[in-house]
C-alpha cells in the first residue's frame, strides 16, 4: 500500500473523530447568540447537529478529493499512452 492511499484512508476518518469529538462545546456557544427562548432553543438544536453535518462534509469532501484523483491519474495513463503509440502531431482520422 502506497503512502498516498495510506493517507487517503486514515486522515479522513481522523479528521472526521477529532471534529465530533472536539466541537460538541459549540452548543452552549451558538445558543448564546439568542436573546429569546426560542431562538436560544433553536440555535441549541443547530449547535446539537453541527459537529455531525461537519463531520460528513468533510468526509464527502475527502470522498470527491479522493474519486477526482483517480479521474486524474486515470486520464493521465490515457494521455500518455496515446503519444507513445505514434506521432501525437498526425490528425486523427
Amino acid at each position: 500500500m502506497t503512502a498516498s492511499k495510506v493517507f487517503l484512508a486514515v486522515i479522513p476518518a481522523t479528521t472526521m473523530i477529532v471534529v465530533v469529538v472536539f466541537m460538541p462545546g459549540i452548543v452552549h456557544w451558538l445558543a448564546a447568540f439568542g436573546k429569546t427562548a426560542q431562538a436560544k432553543l433553536m440555535l441549541g438544536r443547530i449547535g446539537l447537529a453541527l459537529p455531525y453535518v461537519t463531520a460528513a462534509a468533510i468526509g464527502t469532501i475527502f470522498l470527491f478529493a479522493a474519486n477526482g484523483a483517480v479521474g486524474i491519474k486515470a486520464g493521465r495513463m490515457g494521455r500518455r499512452q496515446r503519444k507513445r503509440c505514434g506521432n501525437p502531431h498526425r490528425a486523427a482520422t
